[in-house]
């Protein structure tokens, strides 16, 4: 126990973050999971909200929860409900045909009777399925603890290796799997007292140990042209992108790897105003199970840049696109390299891999252990929940 309060002590910072000014609850709560006749979805959410929080001793997950709880019903729970529905009922209303107070009367009943948050509503189109069917979503305030839960025995070693973007890389090359060559490698603490040339004018930065795309960016630099392309910010002095460069790399080392120019037949999904430095991935979820490979839900990302996002589902046995009735190309290579990847890394039972389908091969970008649940469960694919409970117990 004393070791146990040192830690606490010594992450205090993080502590504070995660488990006391957290808006919103780590798991679904519900009435419904006394009823002796709960199906198989109330099951599974029933018995992960009794192991939220794996990581601290259960007396001390229960107050946390408890606290949670409280602020939830009491003030960020009716904050969250005005802001989304203020935001998105006239948009919803138009697309749709749901009356605002019907939406309303929804976000209260999923919010109060599920501590479902709202945005969630929203974002998975939850209006078009019966309010029974809720359950069988996984939502992303479930996240981290979701994934810790169902496969909570992952080594060391695996973990580092999936971490590592670099041991990554070479290891599944050496699998046989198609991944990015690296040009360059940049370590923590590094400082360019110049910009970088490459014999590529166009390069991709990303951390050794990034996670679901976090930190990456794009770097174009040619004698007339200077653009460093994030996420969510564009910058083209050369000064300021040199700043930013280094004040990265003074938190995290960073792989630099050739822009990878997605298939030609892809274009059809940019806009007209699409940036050059716009990218095409695919995520695929894989599970393993009794020594097989399943393919579990895939979407197509376009990000254009400016935080203009869009996805498209995929039905990940044959790559078709839902929306568009549309086949992806190379799709049974893909298929094929997600099974040489997850065969290396067995253990784990489910995991998350991206993808850039050039114009003749498929490269692997990096594999998640916490991978994004709810943009793969689009209105086309449905609840993830039912799909995973068939192959594992959620209790270890």
């Amino acid at each position: 126990m004393r070791h146990f309060f040192q830690k606490l002590w010594k992450h205090k910072l993080l502590i504070w973050k995660r488990y006391i000014c957290r808006r919103s609850p780590y798991a679904l709560y519900s009435w419904r999971y006394i009823l002796p006749t709960a199906d198989n979805a109330i099951r599974c959410q029933r018995s992960f909200s009794s192991r939220v929080l794996p990581e601290l001793p259960r007396f001390f997950a229960m107050l946390v929860v408890l606290h949670q709880l409280l602020w939830w019903y009491l003030w960020h729970g009716p904050w969250a409900i005005w802001r989304n529905w203020r935001s998105q009922s006239q948009q919803t209303q138009h697309a749709y045909a749901v009356t605002s107070i019907r939406q309303l009367l929804h976000l209260l009943r999923l919010a109060y009777g599920r501590t479902v948050h709202p945005a969630a509503y929203y974002q998975l189109v939850l209006h078009r399925y019966p309010h029974s069917h809720t359950f069988n979503f996984i939502y992303s305030q479930q996240l981290p603890d979701w994934h810790k839960v169902w496969q909570p025995h992952i080594t060391e070693p695996v973990q580092a290796l999936i971490r590592n973007k670099r041991l990554f890389a070479e290891q599944m090359s050496a699998a046989g799997m198609n991944t990015v060559p690296t040009l360059s490698y940049w370590q923590q603490g590094t400082r360019l007292t110049k910009l970088p040339s490459f014999e590529d004018n166009t390069v991709f930065c990303k951390p050794v140990a990034a996670s679901r795309s976090q930190g990456c960016y794009t770097l174009r630099i040619t004698k007339q042209e200077c653009c460093l392309t994030t996420y969510t910010e564009t910058l083209t002095a050369p000064a300021v992108v040199l700043r930013f460069i280094n004040e990265n790399m003074a938190s995290q080392s960073y792989l630099v790897q050739p822009f990878l120019h997605h298939h030609s037949v892809l274009d059809q999904f940019l806009s007209e105003t699409a940036s050059v430095l716009a990218t095409i991935t695919i995520r695929l979820v894989s599970a393993f199970s009794a020594g097989e490979v399943i393919f579990m839900a895939a979407n197509l990302e376009v990000n254009e840049g400016q935080q203009r996002f869009k996805l498209l589902p995929i039905n990940p046995d044959n790559g078709l696109l839902y929306e568009h009735n549309w086949q992806l190309p190379l799709w049974s290579q893909l298929l094929q390299q997600v099974q040489l990847g997850h065969n290396v890394l067995s253990s784990v039972k489910t995991l998350g891999w991206d993808f850039v389908i050039s114009q003749n091969q498929v490269y692997c970008l990096e594999v998640n252990l916490n991978w994004a649940v709810q943009p793969m469960q689009l209105p086309e694919q449905g609840g993830l929940l039912e799909k995973f409970s068939k192959l594992y117990s959620p209790v270890s």
